[in-house]
């Protein structure tokens, strides 16, 4: 009296810089893709916390990855808290700003809508400056001319009465597929035979 206690040697750790980055599987983007971003953490953990925001706003689940449907101009980033007990904390990602492009809607510009049975070449037009165009005509017509993938015009005979459509589908320049199809109506007429 007095004892001295054992002695113990202190192993003070330098505190880890915790980073993330964020990758999108597509930028830019059509409109109405979802498009799923991947977290990817530097000295986070075995079971860090993932924050995701869209435009600031809090979303998504806590994952390395989050899928969302983004609209033009949307700022994505993510924030991650690590698990080790020597961390610097929370880091914020990289900001990915999405380019969303619209896509185009299809549209007739010209075309008969009453025409006699057998009469050829209707000519049935939509706007130019697409790409890889989708012709459909139905059963009582036959596609005479254009009707390919580069042409916006398509020529059709109609060979029965009733009432018959041209439908059209494209792409935009920027390999956009437009909404959906578009259906151009005609009247097929019979052709009278006098007795």
């Amino acid at each position: 009296n007095p004892a001295t206690s054992n002695a113990i040697t202190m192993v003070v750790q330098t505190p880890l810089p915790v980073s993330v980055s964020i990758a999108a599987s597509a930028n830019p983007v059509c409109a109405g893709n979802s498009v799923t971003y991947t977290a990817t953490p530097t000295n986070g953990g075995a079971s860090p916390s993932y924050q995701w925001k869209v435009n600031g706003i809090n979303s998504g689940t806590n994952s390395n990855t989050f899928t969302y449907y983004p609209s033009n101009g949307d700022q994505i980033t993510c924030v991650i808290t690590s698990s080790l007990p020597c961390a610097s904390g929370q880091a914020t990602s990289n900001t990915i700003t999405m380019t969303v492009r619209a896509r185009p809607i299809p549209t007739f510009t010209t075309g008969p809508t009453t025409v006699c049975a057998g009469t050829p070449g209707n000519v049935y037009t939509t706007q130019a400056g697409m790409t890889n165009y989708t012709w459909i005509v139905s059963a009582g017509g036959t596609i005479t001319s254009g009707g390919g993938t580069g042409d916006n015009t398509v020529t059709v005979t109609w060979n029965a009465a009733g009432a018959q459509t041209v439908s059209v589908n494209y792409s935009s320049s920027a390999g956009c597929l437009a909404t959906s199809a578009s259906n151009y109506s005609v009247t097929v007429n019979p052709v009278s035979v006098p007795t």
